[in-house]
């Protein structure tokens, strides 16, 4: 008896590699939104510990001269930030007399403001990706011409999305603070929206 063997070629055909593929393209889509989320929440623990330490030295200079820093001159605290000439900050050139130290992804900046509206607070934000101008601020005084609505900000650091130099409008900037924050808008104060 003879036994024949036909020459059959091993490999993949074309319509088991497009489902490979096709597998390998869902889990991509998957996974990339978690994936994002956490660089974001692992950037975002950056900020707020470079916010906690620009605090603390703040209320040290204000228990030691009875009033709050105006520039990151005054302060002293660790951090790998350069300070800026001037107020060249990214996100809100037009907002308030200010000093500005900036990172690699990020920027710490001083608002100090007298006159009428007597005011001082610490933000700490991205300058530049997705969520850029978005990140946090602390508010260490509010003066005499804030409105009695706003002095619950005192002593509070909230999240916070800078509206100015950013592709939205009014409160329609929420993606960093309640998709990767999980906060709650709280109000909107300054071209600032606020979240808890």
């Amino acid at each position: 008896m003879q036994v024949f063997f036909m020459n059959k070629k091993a490999g993949f055909t074309l319509v088991e590699i497009l489902v490979v593929v096709l597998i390998i393209g869902i889990l991509v889509a998957w996974a990339m939104p978690s994936y994002e989320k956490a660089v974001a929440e692992a950037r975002s623990a950056q900020l707020q510990s470079s916010l906690s330490s620009a605090v603390k030295a703040s209320e040290t200079y204000y228990m030691a001269t009875g009033r709050w820093p105006s520039s990151f001159n005054s302060l002293t605290f660790d951090s790998n930030l350069t300070t800026l000439p001037g107020s060249a900050s990214t996100c809100d050139k037009n907002l308030l007399p200010k000093s500005v130290k900036r990172g690699k992804d990020f920027e710490l900046v001083i608002y100090n403001a007298s006159g009428n509206l007597q005011h001082n607070f610490i933000s700490a934000h991205f300058i530049d990706g997705k969520y850029k101008c978005a990140g946090f601020v602390h508010y260490n005084y509010l003066g005499n011409g804030w409105q009695s609505a706003e002095a619950d900000l005192k002593g509070k650091t909230f999240c916070a999305e800078y509206l100015y130099n950013r592709n939205c409008t009014g409160y329609n900037c929420k993606n960093f603070c309640e998709q990767v924050m999980s906060k709650t808008f709280k109000r909107y104060v300054q071209l600032i929206n606020l979240f808890e």
